[in-house]
Parts: C-alpha cells; sequence; structure tokens
C-alpha cells in the first residue's frame, strides 16, 4: 500500500511541471497517429489483396503478380497470403519463386494444400526425391484424400519406376470413398483404364 502511494505521489510531482505533461502528450499523440497510419496502411493492402487475387482467379497473372510482391512486404508473416501466393506463382509456372514462398508459409503453417504446392514445384524442377516426400507429407496429414496419392502415381510413371506407380494404382482401386465427386471417378476412371491396358500388354509379352 505504501509503494503505491509513494508512486501515486512521484507521478503527480512529475506531472506537476507543464512542459512534461506537454511531452506525454506529443508522445501519446504520436502513437496514436503511427498505430492509426499503421491500421489504415494494413487495410490499403487487405483490400489491394482482394482485388489482385480476383485477376489471378481470371488468369491475369501478369497484371497481379507485381502487386502480390509489393504486398509481400506487408504479409511477410501472413502464412494465408504466402500460400496464396505460392499458388499463383505455380499457376504462372513460375516454380523457383513459387517453392521460395511455399517454404516461406512452411515456417508459420502446417498444411495438406501448402505440402501439394511444395511438391508440385519439386516434381516441375525435376527434384523428384523431394517431390515424392511432399506429397508422401501430403498423404499422411490426411490419409482419406485421392490427390496425394495420384500425385505420387503420375510422378512415379514419369520417372519410370513402373513397380511403385503400379502399388500406387492397386492402393487408389481399393481405396474407399467418402465423396464421391466428379473428380474422384475421374482419377479411378483413369487408373483403371491404365491398369487394364498394363495387363493386357504383360499378357501379350507372355504369348
Amino acid at each position: 500500500m505504501s509503494v503505491f502511494i509513494i508512486t501515486k505521489e512521484y507521478i503527480k510531482d512529475f506531472l506537476a511541471v507543464e512542459w512534461r505533461r506537454n511531452m506525454i502528450g506529443v508522445l501519446v499523440l504520436g502513437c496514436s497517429v503511427i498505430g492509426t497510419y499503421k491500421l489504415v496502411e494494413r487495410i490499403q493492402a487487405e483490400l489491394e489483396w482482394g482485388k489482385i487475387s480476383k485477376l489471378a482467379l481470371c488468369g491475369s497473372y501478369n497484371k497481379a503478380l507485381p502487386s502480390y510482391g509489393k504486398l509481400k512486404k506487408t504479409f511477410a508473416d501472413n502464412p494465408y497470403f504466402l500460400y496464396n501466393y505460392a499458388a499463383v506463382l505455380l499457376e504462372d509456372k513460375q516454380y523457383e519463386e513459387s517453392l521460395q514462398v511455399a517454404l516461406e508459409c512452411r515456417q508459420y503453417w502446417a498444411d495438406y494444400d501448402l505440402e501439394l504446392i511444395i511438391g508440385e514445384n519439386y516434381q516441375q524442377l525435376n527434384k523428384n526425391d523431394l517431390a515424392e516426400k511432399y506429397y508422401i507429407s501430403a498423404s499422411m496429414m490426411c490419409p482419406c484424400r485421392f490427390v496425394p496419392l495420384y500425385q505420387l502415381y503420375e510422378l512415379y510413371k514419369e520417372v519410370g519406376n513402373r513397380e511403385e506407380a503400379f502399388l500406387i494404382a492397386k492402393k487408389i482401386q481399393k481405396k474407399p470413398t467418402k465423396v464421391n465427386s466428379v473428380f474422384i471417378k475421374r482419377i479411378k476412371s483413369k487408373i483403371m483404364k491404365e491398369l487394364e491396358f498394363s495387363g493386357n500388354k504383360n499378357r501379350k509379352h507372355e504369348i
């Protein structure tokens, strides 16, 4: 209690001097102005992000990407922005840049879709061991999903690993479907046709 009284008296004596009161007033005003400026700047950046993300959805990457680059300074630690930026760069086939942004995003956010983006970038850059690693990681994050397995299947086909491709194809074929979407139907249909073709081809070789 005595400490509180002493502190209160000290503050009272300190504020009794006019220039000190003025100095505190200026500091408070300055902090308020800076805070307001930062808030306005952030709101403007959010609005700009919304605008350029619509451009990217329409395929106007040349118009959208320069603004993404500028906004990255504001959203350097925002995983949602970094993910969106990496995805747009991937769509524009800027694989090195997309990979760099995606790996930055991964420092803040562990996400299934992000692992797929990283895997696809590595695959496009012919770093197939790393692509495999991230596709497997995505599959382990969401074991019920078909996309990571399908990406692995396509990767193994691309590098000529027929044995692994066949094993993944059988896994996809036997995998139960929770939501039988058009996309999953296409995957299963394609896998079935390729397995049948492979089986017929092997039988011809045996004959």
